[in-house]
């Protein structure tokens, strides 16, 4: 049941328009709420949830993350 998140600096480092982080605490908390979905699913998750903590669709860092669950 264990998960795996690989993720470039794109995703922590993501500002919103304050100029805070989007960090690796609000990166946990959301892949702790989202533990029993697909990889796919969490991966829609943690990008929705880095573009309403932005403001902004696209980013301006790269963004890549994969996901592996163990069954």
């Amino acid at each position: 049941g264990d998960i795996l998140l690989l993720y470039t600096d794109g995703i922590i480092e993501a500002e919103n328009k304050e100029g805070q982080f989007f960090g690796e605490e609000r990166l946990c908390d959301i892949l702790h709420d989202n533990q029993n979905q697909d990889s796919e699913v969490i991966i829609e998750n943690l990008l929705n949830q880095i573009r309403l903590f932005t403001g902004e669709h696209t980013f301006l860092d790269d963004v890549t993350m994969v996901v592996m669950r163990v069954l």
